[in-house]
């Protein structure tokens, strides 16, 4: 003999408990995947690209250029270089590592051959030093435009997980069992 205050877990709680928890903590990792996506592409890069405008050309000496093929944390499928380089600024000798505003990220194999053919080890080359700050320096002023545009599914990626957690937050508002079958309000 079944008992009525039996609890019957049946696919439509495991549809209402997807779309109350589930959905929502997806949309939120969503979320911020995209947001770290436009800030590490977009927001950082043009903002150093920005303020870089005024720094001074100081001549620099390349100490050691390395390429590797795949880059650390979020640019990890992208082409990485990284430098080392020497720089003398009001008779005080500096480190610099910062080949530009991506953070050593290269999109292009080609690029980064022309960049190894420039910047091999005992060239001198000119660099960019933040005067105000002679311990920031770039060794290339320009901005990827095409890394930038990499923002833009970071976008997509905010609105769907935007879009997630909403819906998933109107999930909240009430149970259809909950709803009266006479009331205006009732699912047909």
């Amino acid at each position: 003999m079944p008992s009525s205050d039996r609890f019957e877990f049946s696919r439509g709680h495991l549809v209402d408990l997807a779309m109350r928890t589930l959905l929502p903590c997806m949309g939120v990792l969503i979320l911020i995947s995209g947001v770290l996506c436009i800030v590490s592409f977009a927001l950082l890069p043009v903002g150093e690209y920005t303020l870089a405008r005024n720094w001074i050309q100081t001549p620099a000496k390349v100490e050691r250029f390395e390429y590797r093929a795949h880059g650390r944390g979020l640019s990890w499928v992208f082409p990485h270089v990284e430098m080392r380089y020497r720089y003398v600024l009001d008779n005080t000798e500096y480190v610099g590592q910062q080949l530009g505003f991506h953070g050593g990220v290269e999109r292009d194999v080609r690029r980064i051959d022309e960049l190894a053919a420039k910047l091999k080890p005992g060239e001198t080359i000119p660099v960019w030093v933040d005067a105000a700050n002679p311990g920031r320096s770039v060794a290339s002023r320009e901005i990827d435009w095409h890394l930038v545009a990499l923002a833009i599914p970071g976008f997509a990626l905010c609105a769907v997980g935007v879009l997630l957690v909403v819906v998933g937050m109107m999930s909240w508002t009430g149970k259809p069992e909950n709803i009266p079958p006479d009331s205006p309000s009732f699912p047909s």
